[in-house]
């Protein structure tokens, strides 16, 4: 699979479109619809660079969005211990409740909260008060409006020991709890008082940046029927969330987390009590004017989701063009765009928003990118951040990781195996899940394409094949990813028939761009809105011959690591392979 251009593109933001910009140390306004003024950098918020440095900082502070995600299949086991099946032993108590495992996944403003694991309850324990010579690891103690639900020593003992156990010293706890149908989940003040005092002990078992969250779920009323065995279990968007996040700078003042992201093959944003508008919560507002036609296919309720998006975009170039501009019409709420090239005259047949006096002047493809999303928008108050660097970087002046971080969707445009294989690593270590695409032109002897000639378009994270199991590159394509590029040597984007380096680029270059653009955005309506049938596996254009297929691969292999649990929601915990870019080094010595 091959993008536009052999960069990995991505970094460190330097420009902002939508509204003035200021920077953190009072800097001046640079930006409008109609581009820059000026250029400045944001500095580096502290607990980034104390991220970097592996200082102990708890993620909440500073933060400012806070998320909880999981996968799918943990979200179900949320939902299976919450609310049991009639027989079960635990289904006789009016409220229910488990304690998780989370690690921090730490973007530029948001942190996510991923939960890891549940510690389940014992279900063998009769249900019953703390005074029974056996006590149950969850309970209730009083009668009536007096009752009250409780963990038991013994349980939350062992939650503390597990997430010790884990392999990071960001590890901490959730604490689960159900209300009744209909009453809602504000907390109510024994709720607020339990909660501190359970923050006092949590910080006597963990240093001060271990987290620890309370959450309070409630099926809708009149969802779900208690007595009905094949209904009796809520879907997740049936459930009403509060989540809240104590640190240690402000304990008595949680942050309350603005949605729960749940990620498997398609990709769900649910709203908590909070609701704030835009990607910091689960929806946003549309433009209903400029996007009547589409909501005529799925509805206010789809456009909405649309507009609570926040979608990055590595690689700027010929595919990453289009898509800027594509994305924001189709009514996305924000979006990061990364790249560290510049336009060249040699790009103009592709870029799309470029111009003459871009490529003169050199500018930025994410500053070029940016302002075409900006210009071409229909989501109220729509955002896009600009940023230059490399999403294979390691350096924090020019890192694009934590940017991506605060997405919830990210796409790939840019061909490179090592920005891939950090791609692949991020998507299922931080529960993001990254379409990727390209296309491979090539001639025959004839002049014609060759049958080999394709565009094509997957995602990977959970509930997806990674990009390695899919074959869209191997181990070797890294190693030589990593060479410098005078040594590697660069190959032609249309490969064989007449060296392009003799002739214009094709017109049809263009045209393939386009074509797995618009793959591309028809995944992302795939995983977001659920309109597609199909959103896993690897889907294949051949121009030649005009056909459509989806290739064999669905699971990854029994060997890789990216499903395993040491792996698969580890969020900061998971070293992703990072370093030097050597095409970026080499960008900035010429």
């Amino acid at each position: 699979m091959s993008g536009d251009d052999s960069t990995a593109n991505g970094g460190d933001g330097a420009s902002s479109f939508g509204g003035n910009y200021t920077n953190e140390e009072g800097g001046e306004a640079i930006s409008d619809k109609t581009g820059t003024e000026g250029k400045t950098r944001k500095p580096e918020p502290d607990r980034l660079a104390a991220l970097h440095g592996r200082e102990t900082v708890n993620a909440t502070v500073g933060a400012d969005e806070v998320h909880l995600s999981m996968t799918r299949e943990r979200c179900r086991e949320l939902r299976e211990i919450l609310y049991p099946h009639p027989e079960h032993p635990h289904a006789e108590l009016g409220e229910r409740g488990v304690i998780g495992i989370i690690v921090p996944s730490t973007g530029r403003n948001r942190t996510t909260f991923v939960l890891r694991e549940l510690v389940i309850p014992d279900p063998e324990f009769e249900v019953g008060d703390r005074g029974h010579d056996d006590p149950c690891d969850i309970y209730e103690e009083g009668t009536g409006f007096d009752k009250r639900f409780w963990f038991d020593t013994s349980y939350r003992s062992r939650a503390t020991d597990e997430a010790a156990a884990l392999e990071s010293d960001r590890a901490g706890l959730v604490y689960f709890h159900t209300h009744g149908p209909g009453v809602g989940v504000e907390p109510s003040q024994p709720d607020i008082d339990g909660a501190e005092r359970d923050y006092r002990l949590h910080r006597r078992h963990f240093h001060d940046d271990s987290p620890m969250l309370k959450a309070i779920v409630s099926a809708s009323s009149g969802t779900i029927d208690r007595t009905d065995e094949e209904a009796y279990l809520p879907e997740a968007n049936q459930l009403r969330w509060h989540v809240r996040s104590f640190r240690p700078d402000e304990p008595d003042e949680p942050v309350r987390a603005g949605a729960v992201r749940v990620v498997g093959p398609r990709v769900e944003k649910h709203s908590t009590d909070t609701r704030p508008d835009g990607p910091a919560g689960a929806g946003g507002t549309p433009q209903y004017a400029t996007q009547n036609s589409t909501e005529q296919l799925w509805g206010e309720p789809g456009q909405r989701i649309l507009a609570g998006l926040r979608v990055g975009l590595v690689g700027c170039g010929g595919v990453g063009s289009i898509l800027s501009e594509h994305i924001a019409r189709l009514g996305a709420g924000e979006m990061v765009v990364a790249d560290f090239d510049n336009i060249e005259y040699g790009n103009l047949n592709r870029a799309q928003g470029a111009t003459e006096t871009d490529a003169r002047l050199e500018r930025s493809k994410a500053e070029v990118a940016g302002e075409l999303a900006m210009e071409s928008a229909t989501a109220d108050d729509f955002e896009v951040r600009v940023v230059e660097g490399s999403i294979i970087e390691e350096n924090p002046e020019d890192a694009v990781v934590p940017a991506l971080l605060d997405c919830d969707i990210i796409i790939n445009a840019a061909d490179n195996a090592w920005a891939r294989t950090v791609l692949d690593d991020l998507a299922y270590a931080h529960l993001i899940p990254v379409i990727t695409g390209g296309t491979i032109l090539r001639m025959d002897d004839g002049g014609t394409l060759s049958q080999s000639a394709k565009s094509e378009v997957m995602v990977t994270g959970p509930g997806h094949v990674c990009m390695e199991c899919a074959y869209v590159y191997n181990q070797d394509d890294v190693s030589t990813a990593m060479r410098p590029p005078d040594v590697r040597g660069d190959g032609a984007y249309v490969r064989g028939g007449v060296d392009p380096d003799d002739q214009p680029r094709a017109p049809s270059v263009i045209g393939a761009n386009a074509t797995v653009a618009g793959m591309i955005e028809y995944r992302l309506k795939g995983l977001a809105l659920g309109v597609t049938e199909r959103v896993v596996g690897v889907q294949r254009h051949f121009p030649r011959t005009g056909l459509m297929e989806w290739g064999p691969t669905e699971e990854c292999k029994d060997s890789c690591g990216r499903t395993k649990s040491n792996h698969l929601g580890m969020g900061d915990a998971f070293d992703l392979p990072t370093g030097t870019d050597p095409d970026l080094a080499y960008h900035r010595e010429s």
